[in-house]
């Protein structure tokens, strides 16, 4: 490999890093690869200004004591979002149980990517818009983590759902 290989090499493993603040690295990572890596970056970063432009829901399950609760987002795009948005616009915000297990949602509404209001629906109290809310998230990645809730996670939701 050249002096001029290493370079771009290490500038785009740097780039890589600063954006991700992780780097991985393997044997034979190919410039290409790097490139890719280098260019999906961008194509992240992108999307992300433009999600600070645009409307999205922020949900918050309420279901675990002792490590975070699952948060994820839910772009105006989203098939059920206007249905999800009339729902919270029409209910009453209500509190939350002061138990353990699942006890509600916190929706946070974000209108040209500034929060514009919150609302919290405890366990039970408005049924149909906690589906649906559950609905979104089914077979998606919660926002910071690795992989999709598990089953028992909705299982149990769903159970306390009548």
């Amino acid at each position: 490999m050249g002096t001029i290989s290493w370079i771009v090499l290490l500038f785009s493993i740097s780039i890589c890093a600063a954006r991700f603040n992780v780097v991985y690295l393997s044997y034979g990572l190919s410039f290409p690869l790097l490139k890719s890596a280098v260019l999906g970056s961008r194509l992240l970063q992108s999307t992300e200004q433009s999600a600070e432009n645009s409307d999205y829901l922020k949900i918050t399950m309420h279901v675990f004591s002792g490590r975070r609760d699952p948060v994820w987002t839910i772009p105006s795009t989203f098939p059920t979002y206007q249905e999800i948005l009339r729902e919270v616009n029409a209910f009453n915000p209500s509190p939350f149980d002061s138990r353990l297990g699942y006890r509600g949602f916190t929706i946070d509404i974000y209108t040209a990517g500034e929060l514009s209001s919150s609302k919290s629906v405890g366990n039970r109290q408005d049924v149909r818009l906690e589906r649906l809310l559950l609905n979104t998230v089914e077979s998606r990645v919660p926002d910071g983590d690795t992989h999709p809730l598990g089953d028992g996670v909705f299982q149990m939701v769903r159970h306390e759902l009548p």
